[in-house]
């Protein structure tokens, strides 16, 4: 495969005003009619019929990104087709079993859109100490019901969340930084060494400076 990097692809950018154009022009809203009946309350697809989005929602979204990929080989192409597939690709996922999140969050003022919100303030500020009732406050919800609809989109609770985006930060810090352990710790939020490295070896399997030396290791690698 030849890689044409005066013609690049576009990125596909998973933005609210992307999901709500897919909402708008490539969603019949007929299939939303017909697809309550196989909703939950929540509007999520459930039983046999989740089982079935699941399956052939990854099919179809792994045809559309081996269409946008082949065009690769074919730059002439790219202006007229790449935009297209982008779409198809964006309406697939939409089309999947968590297509209702996604536009959930793209919708104004629902609650996991400001759960996203809540999770950008972590993300931006990942070494402050945050409190869960101010982040419930700031979505406009109870503490438990923040932390409900949170962990419905990230699987994690407020402050797991936080400590795995601190404990990938460090991460980054040590490989691609040449931090020490300590500096990266402290960088990242940590107060305590001690506690820093427990947390690390829970999430990565290794204490973080073997981890690091094994990261770099590889990629020094023939091949890498």
């Amino acid at each position: 495969m030849l890689f044409h990097s005066e013609v690049p692809l576009p990125k596909i950018k998973m933005t609210r005003r992307g999901i709500r154009r897919c909402n708008e022009f490539a969603i019949d809203p007929g299939e939303h009619a017909c697809a309550d009946d196989f909703a939950d309350a929540h509007g999520r697809p459930s039983g046999h019929r989740a089982w079935h989005l699941k399956r052939d929602a990854q099919c179809e979204r792994m045809d559309a990104w081996v269409r946008m990929l082949r065009l690769m080989d074919k730059p002439e192409e790219i202006a007229a087709l790449a935009r297209v597939y982008e779409r198809e690709i964006l309406y697939r996922v939409l089309q999947g079993p968590h297509g209702w999140m996604l536009r959930e969050i793209a919708a104004p003022d629902t609650a996991l859109a400001r759960v996203s919100q809540a999770i950008q303030f972590i993300r931006r500020d990942f070494a402050q100490a945050i409190r869960v009732e101010e982040l419930a406050q700031r979505a406009a919800m109870s503490v438990s019901a923040f932390h409900r609809h949170f962990k419905a989109v990230t699987n994690l609770s407020p402050l797991q969340y936080q400590k795995r985006v601190r404990l990938l930060q460090a991460r980054t810090l040590m490989v691609a930084n040449a931090k020490s352990v300590m500096a990266a710790a402290f960088e990242v939020g940590y107060e305590s060494p001690t506690h820093f490295s427990r947390d690390y070896v829970r999430l990565f399997g290794l204490p973080p400076a073997k981890d690091a030396a094994r990261i770099m290791e590889v990629s020094r690698s023939p091949g890498h």
